[in-house]
């Protein structure tokens, strides 16, 4: 069984600036400024793609990716280790979730660099009873 890995990769405008740059919350009212082009996103989907990956959504400022581990070490230069957190508390038992944590700095490759920004991989959410 391979090892799934599901990061969102967060692209850039043209004038290079992400939703990474905000200094500000994101909201419905100014989102509209950190928006790509349609283009970047087509065009960026299209390398990863050609990397290997499998576009999962395109969204306003990011395309969520799927691919084995081995291919996303291999295609970002990194190792990932499993890091495990507690989803739910509860007095009758924990829930734990594993994901995947780079152990490195990801390294972006040259030719996807002007359009992303970076590549996150999400951690699981808490909740609380």
């Amino acid at each position: 069984m391979t090892e799934q890995v599901i990061p969102e990769v967060i692209l850039r405008n043209e004038d290079g600036s992400s939703v990474l740059d905000s200094r500000e919350p994101i909201t419905a009212e100014n989102i509209g400024k950190y928006r790509v082009n349609e283009d970047v996103a087509t065009r960026a989907s299209q390398m990863l793609e050609n990397l290997g990956f499998e576009v999962v959504q395109k969204g306003p400022t990011s395309v969520t990716i799927s691919g084995d581990k081995q291919l996303f070490e291999d295609r970002f230069q990194t190792s990932l280790q499993v890091g495990s957190g507690d989803v739910v508390r509860s007095e009758i038992g924990d829930v734990r979730v594993p994901y995947y944590v780079p152990k490195t700095p990801l390294y972006i490759p040259q030719e996807l660099a002007p359009l992303v920004a970076d590549v996150v991989i999400p951690t699981p959410p808490q909740y609380f009873p």
